[in-house]
């Protein structure tokens, strides 16, 4: 992929003051849909995850849960749904509040939604040292879309990674759906890290980004 610098996203980020969070979220809600739903995509993203895609496999072998009802969720079935919490209780600390989950609200509505790429070059990441750290302690995606650009690295880790998946959006891939909490006006990243800045990345977008985001009621 020729990583061109008149990219929509990158220009879209530079006409952007450094360091300015005043971004006035609103996102293209869909439907609702269930916290099921929500657990269920949240684990078929994880499983392309190049850093927690082991530890998911390693989850689900040690809870005897099957592969296939985290690729191909039926969430009609409560079994499948009570084991898919039980998963992503046990290796990512949902409704325990530890982890990923710590001080997570627990009053949140989930929703199918379209997401543009200003949302996502305005959303927040995690706080996570190597997040932190590539956005320059920002936490802000386009931040952090902006050090890949310019082959900042961070612990050691290299940026092919974004690179593949931006290549993989440019042709058409099909992506799993981000998974982001909106508070107050900001969206902040839930599931899809890696993702959310490689459409930031991606010279060819799809015509709509497809995203799941919790509200409080």
């Amino acid at each position: 992929m020729s990583h061109n610098p008149t990219s929509i996203a990158i220009v879209r980020m530079l006409k952007q003051p450094q360091g300015c969070f005043c971004y006035d979220c609103s996102v293209k809600v869909i439907a609702r849909i269930s916290e099921d739903e929500m657990v269920a995509e949240f684990l078929k993203g994880e499983v392309m995850s190049e850093r927690f895609s082991k530890d998911l496999a390693e989850t689900c072998k040690e809870l005897g849960v099957e592969n296939k009802i985290i690729i191909n969720p039926n969430t009609n079935d409560k079994v499948e749904n009570d084991l898919r919490r039980r998963v992503l209780s046990k290796y990512r600390g949902w409704k325990e509040d530890r982890e990923l989950f710590e001080d997570f609200p627990s009053d949140l509505l989930w929703h199918k939604a379209e997401l543009t790429v200003d949302d996502l070059l305005n959303s927040k990441y995690v706080d996570y040292s190597y997040w932190n750290e590539l956005s320059n302690n920002a936490r802000l995606v386009r931040e952090g879309a902006a050090s890949v650009k310019a082959g900042k690295v961070v612990f050691d880790v290299s940026n092919d990674r974004f690179w593949r998946v931006a290549e993989a959006i440019e042709s058409g891939t099909e992506m799993p759906p981000l998974i982001l909490v909106q508070k107050g006006g900001q969206l902040e990243i839930l599931e899809g890290h890696l993702r959310a800045t490689a459409y930031c990345l991606a010279n060819k977008l799809p015509s709509v980004i497809q995203g799941i985001v919790g509200k409080t009621n």
